[in-house]
């Protein structure tokens, strides 16, 4: 690498840095605590949280992505970031102050591989000052949040047929259907037409952080639950341990989701909670996998080094943020004993460790009291 390419490297990532402490700053702002993610995972920078929400459009918990520009985050790291979030009952989010080069705009949102995403000025406009967002970008353009059911009612009460507002709006009839249908949203211009032909703003709807149902929709985070579609990939093991912990705990009626970059190297969640996608190469997890049934949070420990204790540091204070516990599944009993040592002990109580050779030999009884020990 040549040193102006290093040096390139270097400010990009004290860049990023700087926005990563703003960001936590505005979080703070507000009461939330941060855990920040030590392991170097792909797909978050950290776990903000609090006991009591802001309001009906303010979530409690976020996973945050911080980037210096939107368009490297990776569909990927989108999936994981996503599922993750629904498991810890969070809202994902990214933030970066551009897109594809371009500044954001303020008061926006945008979307990368369906995960909602504003810059600075707007994260302190929502958290801080309760600003309400309508606004949101499309490929093309931006669009504004509007109720098509309130948009139908308007029309009807001024006794309007579609085919007139349309001809009012110079918009063409199967575009209104879209709106009322709420299929999706009018461009800034005809959201303006709307407002002042009728003199009334009640049709704009306050956009929700949270994951994108589909173009040009934006739906509450229980209701996006439902459109994580999953590849098939992440059930398939990766090593011969994680094969060893699909295979035993299949038996016990739990699936694995396998990760690459995040600080959980795997899920295991009840099958009942696993379905198949509209896509039948992708399969989905199911809303009511969130709130009281949760999935056993499940690591492979392959060695013992600095990035292991980073993640069992990190995976378990995320745990105990979300009154969960982890399950660790250590190659031996030496490894325990190696692995507690590093591990400092007010983060004991929620890790549950056991050997390769415990989770085969356990009866399917007492294995199952562990997990739900662990739920």
């Amino acid at each position: 690498m040549n040193l102006s390419k290093q040096t390139t490297r270097v400010q990009s990532k004290e860049q990023r840095e700087q926005l990563e402490s703003r960001v936590q700053g505005i979080f703070r702002l507000v009461g939330f605590e941060i855990i920040t993610d030590t392991s170097g995972s792909a797909s978050f920078d950290f776990f903000a949280y609090k006991k009591t929400p802001i309001s009906s459009f303010v979530r409690q918990n976020y996973l945050v992505k911080v980037l210096i520009d939107l368009d490297v985050f990776r569909k990927q790291h989108g999936i994981e970031l996503q599922i993750l979030s629904d498991l810890f009952s969070a809202t994902p989010l990214l933030v970066s102050e551009t897109s594809g080069g371009e500044d954001m705009h303020d008061n926006t949102v945008y979307y990368r591989h369906k995960i909602p995403s504003v810059n600075t000025t707007t994260l302190k406009n929502l958290l801080v000052h309760s600003e309400k967002l309508y606004q949101y970008s499309v490929r093309g353009g931006y669009l504004i949040k509007i109720s098509g059911q309130k948009l139908k009612d308007l029309r009807e009460k001024h006794g309007l047929t579609q085919e007139q507002l349309a001809e009012i709006l110079n918009i063409s009839l199967k575009t209104l259907q879209r709106y009322e249908k709420d299929i999706t949203d009018p461009n800034i211009e005809n959201a303006q037409k709307i407002a002042s032909y009728f003199n009334d703003t009640s049709i704009f709807e306050q956009i929700v952080i949270s994951p994108k149902k589909e173009q040009g929709q934006v739906g509450t985070h229980q209701q996006a639950l439902t459109n994580v579609d999953i590849p098939p990939e992440m059930t398939k093991p990766k090593t011969k341990l994680q094969n060893i912990i699909t295979f035993r705990l299949d038996q016990l009626g739990y699936v694995s989701l396998w990760f690459r970059s995040i600080p959980f190297d795997g899920f295991v969640l009840l099958r009942k909670y696993v379905k198949k996608g509209k896509d039948t190469n992708k399969i989905m997890i199911d809303k009511n996998v969130c709130g009281t049934n949760i999935p056993i949070l499940s690591g492979t420990i392959p060695s013992v080094h600095k990035k292991i204790i980073e993640k069992v540091h990190t995976s378990t204070k995320l745990s105990h943020a979300s009154t969960k516990k982890n399950l660790w599944v250590a190659q031996d009993n030496e490894q325990i004993k190696e692995l507690k040592k590093c591990i400092h002990k007010t983060l004991l109580n929620d890790l549950r460790i056991i050997s390769i050779e415990e989770l085969e030999s356990l009866e399917n009884k007492q294995l199952k009291e562990i997990l739900l020990k662990s739920q």
